[in-house]
C-alpha cells in the first residue's frame, strides 16, 4: 500500500532539502502502475528499503560530507589504531571506514566547486561495499532521499540473457530511519521508473521492436483505466482522421511513415502511440514526446559498423518518457498527461526513404531529405505538431538526437533547449537540486537559414557543414512547435459570412494570423457572430501570440554502456512544481 504522507526532507543542506517537493495528492480513480512491469525477468529487483527502526542486529553507517563532519563523527565513535594512523588526510569520496564491528562511516564529501552528479556517484558504489557482508541488514543513519536513490540505482544489473551466472545474492535490507514515508515512496517509485527505462534501452532490437514500445506504453493504460490509448500503425499513419485534423484537415503523419516504411514485419511497422490521461481540466496539461527508433542503421545513408554498434539505444527518448510518465502517475502528480511516441525502425529496403526525397509533414511543411540518418527529427516533427495542436502548458521531448551534443558536453551531461527563459531557470534549478546534470544550449536563430531548402520548405540537415549540429537539429524541430498550416474550412467560412459582416479575408486571418494583431481581431467580434466564430476558432489553428512552451532534451541513454535516465529527475521536479503552481 502506498504511503502518502507529506513529503519532508531531513537534511539541512540546501541541495538536499530542496531536491524534491511534495505533491498535493488528490483523490482520483488512478490505480498505481505495477512496479514489476518490464522489471521482472529483465533485471535484478531493487534492493529493499525501510524507514522503520533498524533491527537490533543492523550495522549502522553514518554519512560524512565534509572533513568537519568526519572529525565530529570520529570524536563520537573513536577510531581504532589504524584509523588514528591514517588521520583525516585519507578522507575521500566513496570510502567506507569501519569503526568497529557494528559501526562505519561513509565518506561522501561534496566536490569543490559542487557538481550535480557527485552524490549520486558516491552512493551508487555503496551497494557493492555492503554486498560482500553477511549481515542481513544495515541502517544508514544520516541519509537523504537522493542518497537512498543512488544506492538503489547502483544495485541495478541487467540479467535477462544470463544463463550460466550464479544466482544473484539477496540484497541486505537498508533501514533509513531519517526518511519520511513520502521520501521512501518517491525513492521506490523513481527506482522502478529508472529500472523500466534502463531495461527497455538494454534490450536488443531483436526483442525490442516498435510493437514492444507499444506494449510498454500500453501497460500505462492498463494500469490507468481512466486514460485512453490509441496506436496508428502502418497505413493508419497515411489515413486522415479526427486527431490528425486537429493539426490540419486531411493531414497525415507522412514523416513517421516514410522513416519506418522499410520495416516490413508486422511488429516492425512504423506507428504513432498516443496515451492521454485527463484528471481535471483545471490541472496543468503536460505532453511528453519520445523518439522511438528501435534500431538505427542510418537507412540508405548507412552508418559504419562502429557507428551502428550501440544503435539499439536510439529508442532511449521513448524509454525516458515512459519512465517519466510512470513516475508522474505513481506519484499522483496532479497534471493532465499526454504521451506521444513515434516508433519506427530505420532500416534498409527497396522502399526506404532516399536522399533528396521531399516529404510533407502533418503540419503541411515539406522537408527535403539531406541525410536519411537524421531520421529522429523527422518522426519528432509530426509528433510535436500533434502535441502543439492542443496547446498544452508544456511540451517536453526526449531524444538521442545528435552526436554533436555529446561532443559538446560529453556522455554524462544532457543537453537541453527551450524557447522560454523561465522554464530554463526552473530546469537549471531542478538539475542542481536533483543532481541530474543538464546544460542549456542556444536556439540560435542565426543558424535557421542553414535549414532552408531551395526545393522544399526545410532540409533535415544543413546543406553546408556539420558544425553546430545539435543546434540546427533543435531549430528544425522548433518549426513544428506551436505552428500549423491548417486552413479555414470553406463551408464553415461561407456560413460565417452569411451571419456576419466580416469579409472572407478577415475571417481567414482570424483563424490563421499569429502576430500581435490577433487580440485586435478577436476584440472586434460582435455578440451575433460569437457562436459561429467560436466554432471557426476551434476548427482553425490557435492564435500563436503566446509562444508554446517547449523543452527539447538531446540526451545519451547509454554513457559507457550503462543506460541512465538523463533529465528524468530534473523534469519530474519541474513538472511537479508546475502542478503545485510554484
Amino acid at each position: 500500500m502506498r504511503l502518502l504522507a507529506i513529503f519532508t526532507m531531513m537534511s539541512t543542506l540546501s541541495t538536499r532539502s530542496l531536491a524534491f517537493r511534495p505533491t498535493s495528492l488528490r483523490p482520483t480513480s488512478l490505480r498505481l502502475f505495477s512496479s514489476t512491469s518490464f522489471i521482472d525477468g529483465y533485471s535484478t529487483p531493487p534492493p529493499p528499503l525501510s524507514n522503520s527502526p533498524p533491527p537490533p542486529s543492523s550495522k549502522s553507517i553514518h554519512v560524512a560530507e565534509s572533513a568537519s563532519e568526519l572529525k565530529q563523527l570520529l570524536l563520537t565513535y573513536p577510531p581504532n589504531e589504524t584509523l588514528k594512523a591514517l588521520g583525516l588526510t585519507k578522507f575521500s569520496p566513496s570510502s567506507l571506514i569501519p569503526i568497529d564491528s557494528t559501526t562505519s562511516i561513509f565518506c561522501a564529501p561534496p566536490l569543490s566547486p559542487p557538481l550535480p552528479h557527485h552524490k549520486t556517484s558516491s552512493f551508487s558504489s555503496l551497494h557493492s561495499k555492503l554486498a560482500p557482508d553477511a549481515s542481513p541488514s544495515f541502517s544508514l543513519a544520516t541519509a537523504s532521499p537522493l542518497d537512498a536513490l543512488a544506492y538503489t540505482l547502483g544495485a541495478y544489473k541487467y540479467t535477462r540473457y544470463k544463463t550460466s551466472s550464479p544466482p544473484t545474492p539477496s540484497h541486505p535490507l537498508l533501514s533509513l530511519p531519517a526518511l519520511s514515508d513520502a521520501d521512501l515512496s518517491f525513492v521506490s517509485d523513481c527506482t522502478n521508473a529508472v529500472y523500466v527505462t534502463r531495461n527497455l534501452i538494454k534490450t536488443p532490437a531483436e526483442d525490442l521492436s516498435p510493437a514492444t514500445l507499444e506494449a510498454a506504453l500500453k501497460s500505462l493504460h492498463t494500469a490507468t483505466p481512466s486514460a485512453t490509448f490509441t496506436s496508428y500503425v502502418g497505413s493508419d499513419l497515411l489515413t486522415p482522421n479526427a486527431v490528425f485534423s486537429e493539426v490540419r484537415p486531411g493531414g497525415t503523419c507522412n514523416l513517421i511513415h516514410a522513416v519506418g516504411r522499410a520495416g516490413l514485419k508486422p511488429d516492425r511497422q512504423p506507428r504513432l502511440l498516443d496515451f492521454n490521461h485527463v484528471l481535471d481540466p483545471s490541472f496543468p496539461s503536460i505532453t511528453l514526446v519520445g523518439k522511438g527508433v528501435t534500431f538505427d542503421t542510418g537507412g540508405l545513408s548507412m552508418k559504419s559498423p562502429g557507428g551502428m554498434l550501440n544503435m539499439k539505444k536510439d529508442m532511449g527518448g521513448a524509454a525516458h518518457v515512459i519512465g517519466l510518465a510512470k513516475l508522474l502517475l505513481d506519484q499522483q502528480v496532479p497534471v493532465n498527461l499526454r504521451v506521444l511516441i513515434p516508433a519506427v525502425e530505420n532500416n534498409v529496403d527497396a522502399d526506404s526513404i532516399r536522399p533528396l526525397d521531399i516529404v510533407s509533414s502533418l503540419s503541411g511543411l515539406t522537408t527535403e531529405i539531406g541525410n536519411t540518418d537524421a531520421e529522429g527529427r523527422l518522426i519528432l516533427a509530426d509528433a510535436l505538431s500533434l502535441a502543439s495542436a492542443r496547446n498544452p502548458d508544456l511540451i517536453v521531448d526526449f531524444a538521442t538526437l545528435t552526436g554533436a551534443a555529446r561532443v559538446a558536453l560529453g556522455l554524462q551531461v544532457g543537453a537541453y533547449f527551450t524557447n522560454d527563459d523561465e522554464v530554463a531557470a526552473a530546469i537549471d534549478k531542478a538539475s542542481t537540486e536533483t543532481q541530474d546534470p543538464l546544460w542549456r544550449l542556444p536556439l540560435f536563430s542565426g543558424y535557421s537559414k542553414r535549414m532552408k531548402s531551395t526545393t522544399a520548405d526545410l532540409r533535415n540537415v544543413p546543406a553546408d557543414t556539420g558544425q553546430g549540429g545539435a543546434i540546427t537539429a533543435a531549430l528544425y524541430l522548433q518549426n513544428f512547435v506551436g505552428r500549423s498550416k491548417r486552413r479555414v474550412d470553406e463551408t464553415l467560412l461561407d456560413d460565417a459570412l452569411l451571419a456576419s459582416s466580416f469579409t472572407a479575408d478577415e475571417l481567414t486571418n482570424l483563424g490563421r494570423r499569429r502576430d500581435d494583431k490577433c487580440p485586435e481581431l478577436f476584440s472586434a467580434v460582435t455578440s451575433s457572430d460569437a457562436k459561429l466564430l467560436k466554432e471557426l476558432a476551434l476548427r482553425a489553428p490557435r492564435c500563436d501570440c503566446k509562444t508554446q512552451k517547449w523543452v527539447h532534451l538531446d540526451i545519451d541513454s547509454m554513457p559507457f554502456g550503462s543506460p541512465e535516465a538523463q533529465g528524468m529527475r530534473a523534469m519530474f521536479s519541474v513538472i511537479k512544481d508546475l502542478a503545485a503552481g510554484i
